[in-house]
């Protein structure tokens, strides 16, 4: 269940209308690759509304819903900031007098910011010139969670939209106090988050953060006293179809930079293995020991016993640089380098993110986030006997990041398609060896 008393549509000449009576289904959505929140509610109209009240795409929308709990949870709130309607699609007549139709709506911020351009020089921390841009480009008053950046810097924002050119930061920054490289910019219903993947796996000090929940797949022979309705995984899908050859295009594996140095006219190669960084890094699962894994294999896999990782040239990047492109004069020491070079990096980190996603369909709360760690356990794929104690699936369980969700509302249902993604796996997946290769025999080149 969940509660929603009103939800009120005002439109351009500041006339308020409850319609909740109309409205059959709510969807919300958050994504941390989206920096906008976004929605839409299916509408049955049978009272002339779209005569006497018509949606032309200036209206706002009014609401605030929860869901009931024993614990203190949060609401989605759009009565503080309210969200602002896109449009009206796909309308259907079903009777002489009833039509149904989807209304898109999403954040003002998202209005302005298709409106505005930046074109203009920052100089320092990324997270400081992101807060700037929200602030006083977009003009926004939400919450803004920003972790500190390293080093000061100095870019120019070429005629971006403020969003792009936060996303374009993003890219580039690197946080102060982790080893990883590359940030995420993303919205929730809390404001705006900038901040590295690895922020969401640890807290300030180090420890691993609590997951926002723990998620059952219960096995039909097993017992369910472990679980409420609020954790019971209804279906779920696993995406972890390791395919190396995409992979590798993406050069998630390895890769090669070339760095062309403006003013020194100079040219240096650098080769860029992920694993090698690996144990620098925090992950989002771990046993707690560092007894991890990458989610792919780094053991021998051609009969020349290289891996994945030694093939830099899967993917190659060329930057310029220069740490003196803003320098004011010859006595200026700053180092104003745009850190380019780490894009390859981040790619990385953002692809290999990717590479062991699950899809969990679960009752719905109304304080469920992207960008929260979750915990999430199904079965292994075989018998199991009664009384086993290890029943979960040692590759697909564990914990996760929330990627992406779809919160929909219906008939005084809520429910959730999540999103889950990690970069690791409590374990090392076994080394392979050339061995395993056998010569094959050479073929003959033939005339046709």
């Amino acid at each position: 269940d969940y509660e929603l008393n009103k939800l009120i549509l005002i439109n351009n000449r500041g006339i308020k209308l409850d319609i909740l009576a109309l409205v059959q289904e709510i969807s919300l959505y958050e994504s941390i690759y989206n920096p906008s929140i976004e929605g839409q509610m299916v509408v049955t109209e049978n009272t002339g509304l779209s005569t006497h009240f018509p949606i032309v795409g200036q209206e706002e929308l009014e609401f605030e819903i929860k869901t009931p709990s024993p614990n203190n949870i949060q609401s989605i709130n759009f009565k503080k900031y309210r969200a602002r309607v896109i449009g009206v699609e796909n309308r259907k007549q079903l009777q002489d007098n009833t039509a149904l139709y989807i209304v898109n709506f999403s954040t003002k911020e998202a209005f302005k910011n298709t409106r505005n351009r930046v074109s203009q020089t920052f100089e320092g921390p990324a997270d400081l010139i992101v807060e700037d841009l929200l602030r006083n480009n977009l003009k926004t008053n939400k919450n803004i969670f920003t972790e500190e950046a390293l080093g000061l810097r100095k870019i120019t924002i070429p005629n971006l939209s403020p969003f792009t050119a936060c996303q374009q930061i993003a890219s580039l920054a690197k946080s102060r106090v982790r080893n990883g490289a590359g940030y995420l910019f993303y919205e929730t219903f809390d404001g705006y988050h900038f901040r590295s993947f690895e922020s969401h796996f640890e807290n300030s000090d180090g420890t691993p953060t609590t997951p926002l929940n723990r998620f059952y797949y219960q096995p039909t022979n097993q017992s369910s006293e472990l679980s409420s309705q609020y954790v019971n995984i209804r279906d779920f899908v696993v995406e972890d179809r390791f395919d190396h050859l995409a992979r590798a295009n993406l050069g998630m594996y390895s890769s090669k930079t070339f760095t062309y140095d403006i003013t020194t006219k100079s040219i240096k190669e650098t080769n860029f293995n992920p694993f090698n960084s690996f144990y620098d890094k925090s992950h989002a699962d771990t046993d707690g020991e560092n007894l991890i894994g990458p989610t792919y294999p780094t053991g021998e896999d051609d009969d020349e016993r290289n891996t994945f990782n030694d093939f830099n040239n899967n993917r190659i990047y060329v930057v310029p640089l220069s740490k003196h492109l803003y320098s004011r004069d010859s006595d200026d020491e700053q180092d104003y380098t745009t850190h380019k070079s780490r894009i390859a990096e981040a790619e990385q980190t953002r692809n290999i993110m990717r590479t062991l996603r699950i899809s969990i369909n679960v009752p719905g709360i109304t304080d469920y986030r992207v960008g929260r760690m979750i915990e999430v356990f199904v079965p292994r794929n075989e018998k199991i006997e009664p009384g086993e104690i290890d029943v979960h699936h040692k590759m697909h369980s564990g914990r996760y990041l929330i990627s992406e969700i779809k919160h929909t509302f219906v008939q005084g249902y809520h429910t959730c398609q999540i999103e889950a993604i990690k970069d690791s796996m409590p374990f090392v997946i076994p080394f392979g060896n050339s061995t395993r290769f056998t010569r094959e025999a050479k073929g003959n080149t033939f005339g046709v």
